[in-house]
């Protein structure tokens, strides 16, 4: 059966995209060509289209992310990392990268896990590239957004002053230590650490999974990454490649 599939996604402009994502959104995991589901979803990650479209979208990859994790163990799971694993590494995106690390049951079958390892493997041939909408650049939206304008002649007068205000603003934002939450983090991160102890975790990976299985549905990213500075600093953790990484004698 042949899958839909939309080349241009990721370069048309707003309006375009909308007509030719209306029909796609539409479609089932299983009737989709990869390479538009992967497009989709990295427009789901952007904040520069319209908001119903937006929304559309993100929908649109919470339903895939659970047909995904519904697929049946075995040959469907399989075909789905192998199509994966055709796609140019640099066009899968976050979101979908998390959910093939984050589904638990990939191990069970030989078969599954040599897919998914592979899989893993492609992904590191590059990094998710970044998505901008045609007519739109993302660096052009982000430079509008982070423009401050001054407010007075002395404020224009001391641009200096002014910008070193705003890290102390956002450093009030701070989530506080909670240790009960801390303790929990620390765990999670060193058992899912200790499953890939010569390759590691990047730590988008790691931050997606804890906020995943966290007890609490506002456990933020800075939480995570505060605790692996700790690990960090406590010598169990360090930084290799990108990777969060065991450090050999606690492994």
């Amino acid at each position: 059966m042949a899958r839909a599939h939309v080349e241009g996604l990721r370069t048309s402009d707003a309006v375009t995209l909308q007509v030719l994502a209306g029909d796609l959104l539409r479609y089932p995991l299983c009737r989709l060509d990869p390479r538009s589901l992967c497009d989709l979803l990295a427009l789901s990650e952007s904040e520069d289209l319209p908001v119903q479209l937006t929304r559309d979208l993100q929908k649109f990859r919470q339903q895939m992310l659970r047909e995904y994790n519904d697929l049946p163990e075995g040959e469907p799971l399989v075909e789905f990392l192998r199509d994966l694993r055709d796609v140019d590494a640099d066009r899968i995106p976050e979101s979908l990268r998390s959910g093939v690390v984050l589904r638990e049951d990939v191990d069970s079958l030989p078969l599954v896990q040599q897919a998914r390892d592979e899989l893993l493997n492609h992904f590191e041939k590059a990094e998710p590239a970044p998505v901008g909408v045609g007519g739109a650049p993302v660096i052009q939206v982000e430079r509008v957004r982070g423009t401050r304008v001054p407010q007075s002649a002395k404020e224009r007068a001391e641009p200096a002053k002014a910008r070193s205000r705003g890290p102390a603003r956002r450093s009030k934002a701070k989530t506080p230590v909670d240790t009960e939450r801390f303790e929990w983090v620390r765990e999670d991160v060193l058992s899912r650490l200790s499953d890939y102890p010569e390759r590691g975790l990047k730590q988008a990976m790691l931050v997606a999974g804890a906020r995943h299985r966290a007890p609490w549905k506002d456990l933020k990213e800075q939480e995570v990454v505060s605790v692996l500075k700790a690990l960090e600093a406590g010598n169990r953790v360090r930084l290799e490649a990108g990777r969060w990484v065991l450090v050999t004698r606690f492994r």
